[in-house]
């Protein structure tokens, strides 16, 4: 029986210093395509975003006036000082933006933020939430629509084929407000040739409409 060859001894892997330079290159290369590729799949919401935490970050370094790059634990609580307390910032607004401050240095400037800076910015701005008094900030639940302001919008309906579909969808998503209306007034007559819109807790909806559409006067 033959003897056993012996086993190949394992090569040792090379280290990021040892690497040379065309592998470097390549790498490098590697990098800058896989950025543009990543960028390509962002959504435009989220590259507005970034750019609008950029730039207020850039507001607050020039009146800081120290560089945009330098993101200290400092200057990062000074940023969260900034908008709290000089801007008026909602929480989720200002933790938000160090997030996006935080992407826009690492992959434009190659700024790598230590992460205990990071937590200790979170760290203030939590403080400031928990001792706040002060009314809940940013621009809140937006108000219900109101049956006056409703009318006056359908009225503005043109009274071709397009302005009835634009008045049916405007009753049918307004459904709700109408009917608190109506049951704030119940002894209020309703318009002839209007849309009647029950509104039901359970259950499917039913618009009960008039034999034949009143061209030109739905909700007048």
């Amino acid at each position: 029986m033959p003897a056993a060859l012996p086993a190949r001894p394992a090569e040792r892997a090379q280290l990021p210093a040892e690497f040379d330079a065309d592998l470097r290159a390549r790498l490098a290369a590697l990098d800058a395509a896989s950025d543009g590729h990543a960028a390509e799949q962002r959504p435009e919401n989220t590259v507005l975003a970034y750019r609008s935490d950029w730039k207020a970050r850039t507001k607050f370094c020039d009146q800081l006036q120290v560089p945009v790059t330098a993101a200290t634990r400092g200057t990062l609580r000074a940023f969260v000082d900034y908008l709290w307390n000089r801007e008026k910032r909602a929480y989720n607004t200002i933790d938000r933006k160090l997030a996006g401050v935080t992407v826009t240095l690492r992959q434009e400037y190659g700024v790598v933020i230590d992460p205990e800076d990071t937590k200790a910015a979170r760290e203030l701005l939590k403080d400031y939430r928990r001792r706040t008094r002060s009314p809940p900030r940013g621009r809140g639940k937006a108000p219900a629509m109101r049956v006056d302001a409703l009318r006056q919008i359908v009225e503005k309906c043109s009274d071709d084929i397009f302005g009835v579909r634009d008045r049916a969808m405007l009753l049918l998503g307004a459904r709700g407000p109408a009917a608190a209306e109506h049951r704030r007034r119940p002894g209020r007559q309703r318009a002839p040739g209007a849309l009647r819109l029950p509104c039901r807790r359970t259950g499917p909806l039913k618009v009960l409409t008039p034999n034949r559409w009143p061209h030109g006067r739905l909700f007048r």
